[in-house]
C-alpha cells in the first residue's frame, strides 16, 4: 500500500476476524494517496461460497455425463438394431431368398448403416438376376420359372408357352458366350 498501488490479501485480520480483502488507493488531484478505500469478505463465507458452487458444478457435471452416456447408449441401441436388421436381410439372401425388403429402420437412418442396407439391396437384386435369368435373352431360366409356376400354381391361374428355336445354338455361339 506504501506505493500507492491496488492490493489483495487473502490474509485479513478485523477484529480478530480473518478476510478476504481488496485495497484501492483514493488520490487527489495532484495524485497523491489520500486514503484507502477496502472490500472485504470473511473467508469463512467465502469458503462457504466456494463449496457452494463446487457441489454445483461436480453435480451439473455428472448430470452432463449421465445424460451423455444415456445417448450413448440409445444410439449404439439404433445402430445395433440397424445392423441386425441388415444381417437379418442378407442371410435371407445367402439363402437364396430375393423377396425381403430391407426394413426402414435402415434406410432412412442417413448414415453409413443406409447405405449399407442400400449397397445390401442392390447385391440382392443383382445377385437375383444373376440366378434367375438368363443372361442373353434375359428370359427367366429353369430354376426361377420352376419357382413362379409353383407360386402361381398354388395362387392363381396361369399358362405356360414354350418354344423351340431351331439352329439357336448358332445365335448363342455369335452373340451369347463372353469371349475367353
Amino acid at each position: 500500500m506504501k506505493t500507492g498501488e491496488e492490493y489483495f490479501s487473502q490474509n485479513v485480520d478485523v477484529m480478530g476476524v480473518r478476510y478476504f480483502g481488496y485495497y484501492v488507493p483514493i488520490r487527489n488531484d495532484e495524485n497523491e494517496v489520500v486514503g484507502v478505500c477496502f472490500a472485504g469478505e470473511s473467508a469463512e463465507s467465502v469458503n462457504t461460497s466456494m463449496r457452494f458452487m463446487t457441489q454445483g458444478n461436480v453435480i451439473i457435471c455428472l448430470f452432463i455425463i449421465i445424460l451423455a452416456g444415456f445417448i450413448c447408449n440409445l444410439s449404439a441401441q439404433k445402430m445395433v438394431e440397424a445392423i441386425q436388421a441388415i444381417k437379418r436381410f442378407l442371410g435371407r439372401v445367402a439363402h437364396g431368398e430375393f423377396h425381403h425388403e430391407m426394413p426402414e429402420i435402415v434406410l432412412k437412418r442417413g448414415d453409413e448403416l443406409a447405405q449399407m442396407g442400400e449397397y445390401a439391396v442392390a447385391v440382392s437384386d443383382s445377385l437375383e438376376e444373376m440366378v434367375s435369368r438368363d443372361p442373353l435373352t434375359k428370359l427367366l431360366n429353369r430354376r426361377a420359372a420352376q419357382i413362379q409356376m409353383d407360386y402361381r400354381r398354388d395362387n392363381d391361374c396361369f399358362s405356360l408357352a414354350i418354344a423351340d428355336i431351331d439352329f439357336f445354338k448358332s445365335v448363342n455361339d455369335s452373340y451369347g458366350h463372353e469371349k475367353r
